[in-house]
């Protein structure tokens, strides 16, 4: 080859040079580790940091490749972390809590919604004005519901055979009709759609009855906890980046629910998702913290109700490190 004709190909031999190393530096899907969440309900905004955290690559800077299991009424969250089928699992505080008493290995390493979600949802012209009235009624609770409704209840001295619990019940007729007056729901979701639908509802809901219940608790198995400490840091990590992004740019993350259900309704997610956030950050606490004050007191309405073992502490369930070391290692928007 000649001298001019070397010169001429040299630059253009070290910028692919410099490219293809670049790209061997770079983690390549095959390199990143496998993840799976359960989440606690089917696809929908309330995971919206889960898949700003994918989308936005969070998930790969910290070298793993996450999926998601839509979750819902029929599947048991617990049970799948358990078995293996998902590293992480998403489920309310209580559920999580009365899983730990079963003597269930489980801990909690994040806390997304500060407040709860959970609510009780009439028709407006209902003679149903609190939980006191819903003896001798149906209630549609599914399994991520039932907990915090027989706290409540309990907490005002009704038994739970004084009302009757339909799990599986997902017919709104049934509730414009009447034939099953109260509705467990999440607030900041099926009420929009009701009122969408052109009938007004009223909200009970269990904070104004002295129940307290974080919501979309992040939790994963002992064994991993205690031996891959590294996995949780790296998975909290980018899930608490991913629900800063979703505060920054909430119309394009709730506009990611179309990715893993093309169904969706855009703008119902989005007024899902504005409903939502300041359930996750209400002052006070930030996200993915856990709020001592809270946990503390659902611990000891569910023993004084007899619905946990008495002895059980918060910080036997719960490990804020990763929680704890974001803060602590994270420069946090207007720092």
């Amino acid at each position: 080859m000649h001298l001019r004709n070397l010169r001429a190909i040299l630059p253009v031999m070290i910028a692919v040079f410099l490219f293809l190393a670049a790209c061997g530096s770079q983690p390549g899907q095959g390199d990143l580790r496998e993840v799976t969440v359960q989440l606690r309900w089917y696809h929908q905004a309330s995971a919206a940091g889960h898949y700003t955290a994918a989308e936005q690559g969070f998930y790969a800077d910290q070298g793993l490749a996450v999926s998601f299991l839509p979750g819902g009424p029929e599947v048991d969250v617990i049970q799948q972390v358990l078995s293996g089928k998902a590293q992480f699992g998403v489920t309310n505080a209580d559920t999580f809590i009365q899983a730990v008493g079963e003597g269930k290995p489980l801990v909690a390493v994040a806390v997304i919604f500060q407040r709860s979600p959970l609510g009780f949802m009439v028709l407006e012209d209902s003679p149903i004005r609190s939980p006191r009235d819903f003896v001798g009624k149906k209630i549609r609770a599914p399994l991520p519901i039932q907990q915090t409704l027989r706290t409540m209840m309990a907490k005002l001295g009704i038994g739970p055979d004084q009302y009757t619990i339909l799990p599986n019940e997902n017919d709104l007729q049934h509730f414009y009709d009447g034939s099953v007056e109260v509705w467990g729901v999440f607030v900041n979701n099926l009420p929009n759609q009701v009122r969408k639908a052109g009938y007004e509802v009223r909200l009970i809901l269990p904070d104004d009855y002295g129940v307290h219940t974080p919501g979309d608790v992040i939790f994963t198995t002992r064994e991993i906890n205690d031996h891959d400490p590294d996995l949780v840091q790296r998975f909290v990590f980018a899930t608490l980046d991913g629900w800063y992004q979703v505060f920054e740019h909430p119309e394009e993350a709730a506009a990611l629910v179309g990715k893993y259900r093309p169904e969706f309704d855009a703008q119902h997610e989005l007024q899902f998702l504005l409903t939502s956030l300041p359930l996750i950050n209400p002052g006070g606490v930030r996200v993915g913290d856990f709020d001592a004050q809270v946990w503390e007191a659902m611990l000891a309405d569910l023993v004084r109700y007899g619905q946990l073992p008495a002895g059980l502490k918060w910080q036997q369930m719960c490990d804020p490190q990763a929680v704890e070391n974001y803060y602590r290692l994270k420069v946090m928007p207007g720092e």
